[in-house]
């Protein structure tokens, strides 16, 4: 009976581990200063933050926030725990 226990929690973490993994895992964050041309060809710099997820196929990014003027607002939303 014991072995069947640990059969059957072994096959609950396999599939625990693969969900999280398929979702997306969260592993870190990033503010880059990027480069910007207007319409009008004036140069501008904002920040974006990018959230970094492991999953099956390697390490992806998202961006958070887009055109921020300052390192504080571009910080501020938060990363979510699984990539959507």
């Amino acid at each position: 009976m014991k072995a069947l226990g640990w059969a059957f929690f072994g096959l609950a973490v396999i599939i625990l581990v693969g969900y999280v993994l398929n979702r997306g895992f969260y592993v870190g964050q990033e503010v880059r200063r990027e480069p910007f041309t207007a319409q009008d060809g004036s140069r501008h710099l904002f920040y974006n933050k990018y959230c970094r997820y492991v999953q099956l196929t390697g390490v992806q990014e998202k961006t958070m926030t887009w055109t921020a003027t300052s390192i504080e607002e571009a910080e501020r939303p938060l990363c979510p725990m699984f990539y959507e």
